[in-house]
C-alpha cells in the first residue's frame, strides 16, 4: 500500500499529543496536517479534503463529535478516528452510531493508531476501487444498450470506445488479456 497516497488531519488541542501523532504517522509514510482545536480541524476539512480524521474527542470549543459530524457531511467516504482520555462506553457508542471508523483511549500505543489507520487506509482503497469498477460498468451497460440499437461494425466511435472500456476491465484485473482479444475479433466481426 502507498501511504503517500493517504492525506491524515490530526486534531487535538494538546500540543504533545498532536506533534508526537503527527511525527509519528509521518515517519509511517502518510501525509499528515494537524489542527489545534476543533474548530481549526472543521476549518482545514472545508478547505481541503483528507482520507482520515483522527480527533481528540474533548476539546474547547467544537469538540471531536462536532469534527466527526462535519467530517462526514462533508465527505461521506472518510474514516474518522475519535481519541479520548475520557472514554466510556456511552461515548463509543455514540461516535459509532454517528460513523466514526475506530475508538481509541489514551494513552494509546502507537501499534494501535498504526493498525487503525492502515485498515481506515484499506477502506479508502476499497471504496476508490469499488466507484471505480461500478463506473466501468455502468459505461459498459450504457454500450450494451447502444449496440443492441445500432450495427457495431458501422460505428467506428461505438467500437473504439468498446475497446477502451475493454482495455480498462482488463487494467482492473476482471478479464484477461485473451478475453479481451475474443471480444475484440467478436466487436470487428472477425
Amino acid at each position: 500500500m502507498n501511504k503517500e497516497a493517504f492525506s491524515i488531519l490530526v486534531v487535538d488541542d494538546d500540543p504533545i499529543v498532536r506533534d508526537v501523532l503527527s511525527d509519528f504517522l509521518k515517519k509511517e509514510g502518510y501525509i499528515v496536517d494537524s489542527a489545534f482545536d476543533g474548530d481549526d480541524g472543521i476549518k482545514k476539512l472545508l478547505v481541503k479534503e483528507f482520507d482520515i480524521v483522527i480527533t481528540d474527542l474533548r476539546m474547547p470549543g467544537a469538540d471531536g463529535m462536532d469534527v466527526l459530524k462535519n467530517a462526514i457531511k462533508l465527505y461521506s467516504d472518510i474514516s474518522v478516528i475519535i481519541l479520548t482520555a475520557y472514554g466510556t462506553l456511552e461515548t463509543a457508542i455514540e461516535s459509532t452510531r454517528l460513523g466514526a471508523f475506530g475508538y481509541l483511549t489514551k494513552p494509546f500505543y502507537p501499534a494501535q493508531i498504526s493498525h487503525l489507520v492502515e485498515r481506515a487506509a484499506q477502506r479508502k482503497m476499497l471504496l476508490k476501487e469499488n466507484s471505480f469498477l461500478r463506473k466501468i460498468l455502468r459505461e459498459t451497460y450504457q454500450d450494451i444498450e447502444l449496440l443492441r440499437k445500432i450495427d457495431s461494425s458501422s460505428n467506428v466511435d461505438l467500437t473504439s470506445r468498446w475497446f477502451e472500456r475493454m482495455e480498462k476491465l482488463h487494467e482492473a484485473k476482471i478479464i484477461d488479456r485473451e478475453e479481451v482479444e475474443k471480444l475484440k475479433k467478436k466487436l470487428v466481426g472477425g
